[in-house]
């Protein structure tokens, strides 16, 4: 979770006048990373002709999906989120807020390439207000068994983590998928910049049971520093239910962020 910084001095100017100027800068360099991301978007449509071909019968699909989040110290949180989705590319833009953290507004876009048979390699870019900028890069190698190495790094900036693992982290893992949407995999997520010692273990499993319905389970396992400097560790257990035009998710999480509290996660999602 970002940590917001205090003024130690007043400027000379009136308060109005520089909060003022203040959003005008964080409007214009949030517009100016939402060109870049749609110009990255352009860049990875115009690179990827062999995943459009191989897929050309695949039609675009937006997904919005409403949250509210039950924290333990009595406060609720809300996040509503746009996804759009089309072969091998996917963008986002939402919007979360809080008592505690305020509000939020963030889009993005990743794209995954197919450099072999059994190699694919996605990247991803996000860029939210407060400044904040990121991105990911993660490969996957072989069929059926698979392994997983992926680097995220973002610019420090205040930034709500609605992925709930260190996002400047190193990824590591393997799993299994069948032909089919079976699918399992053990990995974990370690803080490789903060000097926090903070990681995620996440056990995860997939199965499509008929046409109408399709299950995925997180069970997931963190320790580390919090953000009061105290040693860290909770559980967390997400399921997601798939069902035809809609989904549900559900999630409990121990020491959400590596903050101290609790969180309960309920969200609903329709496709179109």
């Amino acid at each position: 979770m970002g940590r917001m910084h205090p003024l130690s001095l007043r400027p000379a100017v009136p308060w109005h006048a520089v909060q003022h100027l203040r959003t005008i800068r964080l409007s214009v360099r949030f517009v100016q990373r939402v060109l870049i991301t749609v110009c990255l978007m352009a860049v990875y449509q115009q690179g990827a002709a062999k995943d459009r071909q191989e897929q050309a019968s695949d039609s675009a699909q937006f997904k919005l999906a409403y949250g509210t989040y039950f924290y333990s110290d009595s406060t609720i949180g809300q996040d509503l989120n746009l996804r759009w989705e089309s072969g091998r590319t996917r963008a986002w833009l939402g919007h979360y807020t809080d008592p505690s953290f305020g509000n939020q507004t963030r889009v993005g876009i990743d794209h995954t390439v197919k450099l072999a048979p059994s190699l694919l390699v996605q990247m991803s870019l996000e860029t939210a207000t407060r400044d904040f900028l990121g991105g990911s890069i993660l490969a996957a190698m072989g069929h059926p068994w698979f392994v997983v190495v992926g680097l995220g790094r973002t610019n420090l900036k205040p930034y709500y983590n609605l992925s709930y693992d260190p996002n400047d982290s190193f990824t590591a893992g393997m799993g299994w998928k069948s032909e089919g949407e079976t699918a399992i995999a053990m990995t974990v997520v370690a803080d490789n910049r903060l000097d926090t010692g903070q990681r995620v273990w996440h056990l995860f499993g997939r199965k499509r049971w008929s046409d109408q319905l399709r299950t995925t389970v997180d069970l997931n396992y963190k320790q580390g520093q919090g953000d009061l400097g105290e040693p860290t560790k909770g559980w967390g257990l997400s399921a997601v239910f798939d069902f035809d035009g809609w989904f549900m998710r559900i999630a409990r999480d121990q020491k959400q962020n590596f903050a101290p509290i609790n969180a309960t996660r309920v969200s609903l999602g329709v496709r179109f």
